[in-house]
Order: C-alpha cells, then sequence, then structure tokens
C-alpha cells in the first residue's frame, strides 16, 4: 500500500470514531478485520474498557486484520490505513496541531461517566474537522455516551451508522443514537465494515 501523506492530508480524507462498551471487543472482532488494508481514512477506538486491556487488544485485532491496529497512549499523529485503540482510563480527543491531524490521549473528564468518553472523542473531531468529513460509528453498549455528539456529528452533514439490536449484546448506545434521530444507518455488525467502508469512499474530501 503507499504510505500515507502526513502533514495536512487529513483535509482529504474522512476520519472514522467507533464508540463501544459492554460487547465491545466482541463487536470489534466483526467490525476491524472486515475492513480493507487500503481504508482511506484512520479510525479512532472509544471503548469503555480498563487501561490493563487495550494493549491487548489492539495486538490481538493487529494479526487478525489488514489494517494496522495500535494502541492510542498519548499524542500520536493519525493516518490513514490503521486503527488506535484509545487506551482504556482516560479519553481521546482529536486536535489539528502543526498542520497534522492528531490523537491524543488525555486525562478523563470526571464529570463524565464512561471512559474513554465516546462524547468526547466526537465531540473533539467536530470541533477539529468540518462533519462531512467524519464517519461516527455507535456499537454495543448500556448507557448512551456518544449518542448527543453524533446526532449533533448527523445534523451538522457527518455520516452515522448504528448497530442494530440483531446483533447487539447491549442495545443501550445504538438505540439511544437511532431513538435520537442521529443514524443515517442501522446495520447488523456483520455489514458494518462494508459501510464504513462505502461512506468513506463515496465522497472526495479535498
Amino acid at each position: 500500500a503507499p504510505a500515507p501523506r502526513a502533514k495536512g492530508a487529513y483535509r482529504d480524507h474522512a476520519l472514522v470514531l467507533l464508540g463501544c462498551s459492554t460487547g465491545g471487543p466482541r463487536t470489534l472482532d466483526e467490525v476491524i478485520p472486515r475492513l480493507p488494508g487500503d481504508l482511506p481514512a484512520p479510525v479512532v477506538v472509544a471503548l469503555h474498557i480498563p487501561e490493563t486491556f487495550t494493549a491487548a487488544l489492539a495486538e490481538r485485532l493487529n494479526a487478525a486484520s489488514r489494517l494496522r491496529v495500535v494502541e492510542l497512549a498519548n499524542c500520536t499523529e493519525l493516518l490513514p490505513g490503521t486503527v488506535y485503540i484509545a487506551r482504556g482510563d482516560a479519553d481521546v480527543v482529536v486536535s489539528t496541531r502543526s498542520g497534522s491531524l492528531q490523537g491524543v490521549s488525555v486525562t478523563r473528564d470526571p464529570r463524565l461517566t464512561w471512559h474513554p468518553s465516546v462524547e468526547r472523542l466526537v465531540r473533539s473531531a467536530l470541533d477539529a474537522l468540518p462533519a462531512k468529513q467524519l464517519v461516527a460509528v455507535q456499537l454495543t453498549g448500556m448507557g448512551d455516551d456518544g449518542a448527543a455528539a453524533m446526532c449533533a456529528l448527523r445534523a451538522s452533514g457527518g455520516r452515522t451508522i448504528a448497530e442494530s439490536e440483531e446483533t447487539a449484546t447491549v442495545y443501550g448506545m445504538p438505540r439511544a443514537l437511532i431513538e435520537g434521530g442521529g443514524a443515517e444507518f442501522t446495520l447488523p455488525s456483520h455489514r458494518i465494515a462494508d459501510a464504513i467502508n462505502r461512506v468513506v469512499r463515496e465522497r472526495r474530501w479535498a
């Protein structure tokens, strides 16, 4: 695969944001390995999980996937063809620093219930990039973390996907997005990777 361009190249492609909680590791096993190795977008995952598990999860998904999968544990440039699993027990935010798109692991916000916070991730991405460049995916999990931000993203012209009840281990997070009117697509887990790939390639971002 050609080496992705850095420094400002993020204006040319989408950014994919995945949120999940209870049942998330199993669902990520359904989604991440199905993504093509030449996906022209970085993927950032906020999964509610203790920090002792995220590095091993990234390693396991990396071995099973065509994309590179790594733990995001500090400040990292977000490049196409890579999946970044946010370190557990912290939050992750997106920013544009020094002309490049960065994923930054930050101290968790005590005002928020769940960490890494899907809501904070999506809000930060909306602050950093035009909504039309963002694809947000709400997978299995209890509660509603990320639903409000993804509804705002969709209303601003971004793309959203919710996991359907038939495959969600816990339907809370996807249901909150769907009931809020923010889900453009509602799909079973085994169809989500194809939808991400299709939506990412549908637009010319430049």
